[in-house]
């Protein structure tokens, strides 16, 4: 964004941004719900990350427009300790200890990209049936093997960037490939939590623990801790729930 700034005032954080069109925005701490880390593969590249905050309530009317779904739309990355100590000091993104999800969600993630692989290339492949383009079906099937194995190798890097962790203050989540995003919720602003299953998570005996805010909806507000077995989801869903009941709800 054009001319960017971010302060503290108080116990605020103060946004202002814009070139022609100035527009400012504070935001008091006290009201973030959540924060998410995102860094994509050409900000990975120049060493740089974005910090996106999920605060109680929401912009309507004309502000909608102007809202930012960030914080911080890029700094570098060797600031982020010292952005994130000015917005929530108890933070400890960068020094947690992540824990692997349960090994077998490989399987599922390899059988995943492979249903959808073998979906595409053999609707390419009937289609060049249908046409009568004979001489491609070949490459066809050296690219759907291709194709297969590159799914299997990715299923290793998806199930190697998901993580979870647990500190005395927050839970933090990570994941992600190409576009890796940590996430973290402190315990005082968790206000349900819960278990789901869907028929192959049972069958797989997972099952996906997903934590509600006060924050508004849409994918910049989920915090989904997949792929646990199902005694480690109830387990955590148990610590989650004594921890947010030990602690007064803050907007």
């Amino acid at each position: 964004l054009a001319n960017f700034k971010l302060e503290r005032r108080g116990d605020a954080l103060h946004t202002a941004y814009g070139l022609f069109t100035r527009h400012e925005a504070s935001l008091p701490r006290a009201r973030i719900q959540a924060l998410h880390v995102r860094q994509g593969l050409f900000q990975r590249l120049f060493g740089r990350v974005s910090v996106h905050a999920v605060s109680a309530g929401g912009v309507g009317g004309e502000e909608k427009e102007h809202a930012r779904p960030w914080l911080v739309p890029a700094c570098r990355a060797t600031e982020l300790a010292r952005v994130l100590e000015e917005v929530q000091p108890e933070i400890e993104l960068e020094s947690v200890a992540w824990r692997p999800v349960h090994p077998k969600a490989t399987r599922r993630i390899a059988i995943v990209g492979t249903v959808q692989y073998g979906l595409l290339f053999g609707t390419a492949a009937v289609v060049t049936w249908a046409v009568d383009a004979g001489p491609l079906a070949p490459l066809l099937g050296g690219a759907l093997l291709l194709a297969l194995g590159i799914g299997l190798v990715r299923s290793r890097f998806v199930y190697r960037g998901i993580g979870f962790a647990r500190t005395e203050k927050a839970l933090y989540l990570r994941r992600g490939v190409w576009t890796r995003r940590r996430s973290c919720v402190r315990y005082e602003k968790i206000q349900a939590v819960r278990m789901t299953q869907s028929p192959l998570d049972r069958r797989a005996r997972h099952a996906h623990v997903a934590i509600d805010t006060a924050g508004p909806g849409g994918a910049n507000a989920s915090f989904v801790v997949p792929y646990l077995g199902v005694r480690d989801a109830r387990r955590l869903v148990r610590e989650l729930a004594r921890e947010a009941n030990r602690r007064d709800f803050r907007w």
